[in-house]
């Protein structure tokens, strides 16, 4: 568990399979972006060979046409997302 997401074992009875299932809300700096990549990193040593979904709000983004009202370059931090 994280301040940056929570994590879910969910098992589908009808399939017989466990799925892995993060949710994400990252703060909004280098920083923090940068530990929730470490937390990231960690969890997935301990997923295995389980099928893993991550997603949510990573609070950056890949290309500067997705910032609507923002000044200034914001490339940078998209670079490590």
């Amino acid at each position: 568990m994280s301040d940056q997401f929570v994590h879910y074992d969910v098992y589908i009875r009808y399939l017989h399979v466990h799925v892995f299932i993060t949710i994400v809300y990252g703060v909004n700096d280098v920083v923090g972006r940068r530990l929730l990549w470490g937390e990231l990193g960690r969890l997935f040593l301990t997923v295995g060979d389980v099928l893993w979904m991550v997603g949510g709000d990573f609070n950056t983004v890949l290309d500067d046409s997705e910032v609507c009202g923002h000044s200034g370059d914001i490339r940078g931090a998209a670079e490590e997302f």
